[in-house]
C-alpha cells in the first residue's frame, strides 16, 4: 500500500504551496490573535461583502484560504490533501491553482449577492473541497468513499447538496451574527461551517479515505491517469467474482471461493504465450501479444482450442511480469500491447492489473469475441485504444451449433456499438466454408447501416482444426467462390476494410 506521507511529499511544488499557504494560514491567524487580541490576516484575506463591493475584490480568492477554528482547519486541509493527491495524476499545478481561485470565486459570488452590505467576515476552505470532490467525481464516477472507518458513501451527487447545506448555513450565520466575527473562546468571531455532511459521510475522528471496491458504473476521461484507475477497476473486477457476471453468460458464480462457471475459470490467470507478434491488423504490429488461457465461447473451429478451452493452460499469470516483457517489447519497436485469449473478459482482474503496470503512453489493444456483459464494458471504459472484437456469427442458430452460446447476436452487437462509442473499433470477421450468406451477409449488412466506416477486417485464413470434423462444412478450407463472393458482399456494402 502507498505510503500517503510520502506520496504528499512527492506532489508537485505548486501543489505543495498551495497546500502549505492554507495549512500555515490558521497558524497565523491563531498566534496574532493570541499575542495581540487581533488579526490583520483575518481582516485582510477574509471575505467581507460590504468590502467586496467597495473594490476590494481580492477578497474572493483569498477568503478560501482561511479557517475560522481548529475543527474546519483540520478537516478541510485533510480533504484538501487527499482530493489532490488523488487527482496529481490527471493534473497539472496551474491547473489545479486555477480550479481552486474558479471555485472560490464562484462560491463568494452568492455570498456578495445576499449579504451586499453586510460587515461580516466569512471565511472558507470548503469551497475548494467541494469543487475538487467535484473534479473527483468526474473521473471517479460513482466510486465510494469510506470516511474515517466508519461510513461509505457514494460521492456522486452529495458535493452538490454539501455545497447548498455550507451555504445555506452561512447565510443563517450571517443573519444572525451580523456586524460582528464569530471565532471561538477569545477570537474576533468570524463563521466557517466545518465539513459536516448530512449523512452518509461523517466525521468522527481523524483518519483516511479509502476507495471500496463494488462493480459499478465508472466514467472514464481522457485526461486522467490511466494507470491510476486501472488499479481501481482492478480491484472491482477481482471483488466482481464473487458473484461473477463478466460476460453475457451470467453464471453468478463465486470465483473467489472455487466455484466456476461455463468458462471453468478460476480467481486467478494463466497465459499460454506472451511475444511480438506481426500476424494481426498491418496498423497495429509489431505487437505485443499476451494470450490468457480460457474462454466463454466453445467454438469448434478454434485455432487454440486446447488452450482456449483450458483455462488452466500455460503459466502463473504475473502482471509485473509480463509489464517488464511488454516494455522491453515496446523498446524494442513493437508499436502495441495486445491482450487476448482464449477470451480475456473472464479473467479482466489480471488484464487491468497489467494495464496498471504499463505506462500510459503505451498503444493497448483489446483483443476480444465481444460477448462481454455490460459490468464489464463498465470496467473497460478508458482503458484501451483500440477494440479489436470479432463478429463470428450472423445469426444465433449457427452460434448456438458452432460456439454452444445463446442470444450471440444481439450481445455483441451491443458491445460493437459501445466499443465504437468508447474506443477507436477494428471488427473481425473469420470467413468459413460453408458460412458466407448466413453468416457473413447479415455481418456486413449489420455493420454497414449500424456502423459506417468502421474498420473491417475480413479475414480468410480459416483452417479446420481442432473440432471442426464435428461439422461437414468446417471439413475444408474456404473455396476462391466464397472467397470473391465475401468480397463481392463487403463492395456492395461499402465497408470499410482494412488489411
Amino acid at each position: 500500500m502507498n505510503n500517503p506521507i510520502k506520496n504528499l511529499f512527492a506532489l508537485p511544488k505548486g501543489m505543495l504551496l498551495l497546500l502549505g499557504i492554507y495549512a500555515l494560514s490558521f497558524p497565523a491567524i491563531y498566534l496574532e490573535v493570541k499575542l495581540t487580541g487581533h488579526s490583520r490576516v483575518l481582516e485582510w484575506l477574509g471575505l467581507n461583502p460590504a468590502l467586496v463591493w467597495k473594490g476590494q475584490v481580492w477578497r474572493a480568492l483569498t477568503f478560501e484560504l482561511t479557517s475560522a477554528s481548529v475543527l474546519s482547519w483540520a478537516i478541510n486541509l485533510f480533504w484538501l490533501a487527499t482530493l489532490i493527491n488523488i487527482l496529481r495524476n490527471d493534473w497539472t499545478s496551474l491547473r489545479l491553482w486555477i480550479f481552486c481561485f474558479i471555485s472560490a470565486v464562484g462560491a463568494a459570488i452568492p455570498l456578495l449577492l445576499i449579504f451586499r452590505q453586510a460587515d461580516v467576515y466569512f471565511t472558507g476552505g470548503w469551497a475548494i473541497v467541494c469543487a475538487l470532490l467535484l473534479a473527483w467525481d468526474r473521473f471517479y464516477g460513482r466510486e465510494r468513499i469510506l470516511m474515517l472507518g466508519l461510513f461509505h458513501h457514494r460521492a456522486q451527487r452529495r458535493h452538490h447538496l454539501l455545497r447548498l447545506r455550507w451555504l445555506a448555513i452561512h447565510a443563517l450565520d450571517a443573519l444572525r451574527r451580523r456586524d460582528r466575527l464569530a471565532l471561538p473562546d477569545d477570537w474576533p468571531e468570524t463563521r466557517d461551517e466545518p465539513w459536516q455532511p448530512n449523512r452518509g459521510i461523517t466525521t468522527r475522528r481523524p483518519a483516511g479515505i479509502m476507495i471500496c471496491a463494488e462493480p459499478k458504473r465508472l466514467v472514464a476521461e481522457k485526461s486522467f491517469s490511466r494507470a491510476v484507475l486501472a488499479r481501481k477497476h482492478a480491484l472491482l473486477a477481482r471483488s466482481a467474482l464473487a458473484d461473477c457476471h463478466l460476460c453475457a453468460h451470467h453464471c453468478g458464480v463465486n470465483r473467489l471461493n472455487g466455484e466456476t462457471g461455463l468458462c471453468h475459470a478460476g480467481a486467478n490467470a494463466n497465459f499460454f504465450f506472451a511475444q511480438t507478434e506481426v500476424t494481426d491488423e498491418l496498423e497495429l504490429i509489431p505487437t505485443f501479444a499476451v494470450a490468457l488461457s480460457g474462454c466463454d465461447l466453445r467454438c469448434d473451429f478454434c485455432i487454440t482450442g486446447a488452450e482456449s478451452w483450458n483455462p488452466r493452460a500455460g503459466k502463473i499469470f504475473s502482471a509485473e511480469e509480463m509489464a517488464a516483457k511488454a516494455k522491453a517489447a515496446l523498446v524494442d519497436g513493437a508499436k502495441t500491447v495486445m491482450i487476448l485469449g482464449g477470451e480475456p473478459t473472464i479473467h479482466l482482474p489480471a488484464a487491468l492489473e497489467l494495464v496498471a503496470a504499463l505506462p500510459d503512453n503505451a498503444k493497448l489493444v483489446w483483443k476480444t469475441n465481444a460477448h462481454g456483459s455490460a459490468q464489464a464494458r463498465e470496467l473497460l471504459d478508458g482503458m484501451f485504444d483500440v477494440w479489436l472484437a470479432d463478429f463470428k456469427f450472423g445469426n444465433d442458430g449457427c452460434a448456438q451449433r458452432l460456439a454452444k452460446v445463446s442470444d450471440y447476436v444481439a450481445v455483441v452487437q451491443e458491445n460493437l456499438l459501445w466499443a465504437n462509442e468508447h474506443s477507436e473499433l477494428v471488427v473481425r470477421h473469420l470467413l468459413m466454408p460453408g458460412h458466407i450468406d448466413c453468416c457473413w451477409k447479415p455481418v456486413a449488412a449489420w455493420l454497414a447501416e449500424n456502423l459506417p466506416g468502421v474498420k473491417v477486417n475480413l479475414r480468410s485464413g480459416f483452417w479446420p482444426a481442432w473440432h471442426t470434423a464435428r461439422h461437414v462444412e468446417l471439413r475444408g478450407t474456404v473455396s476462391t467462390s466464397e472467397t470473391e463472393r465475401a468480397w463481392e458482399i463487403a463492395r456492395e456494402h461499402r465497408l470499410n476494410l482494412i488489411p
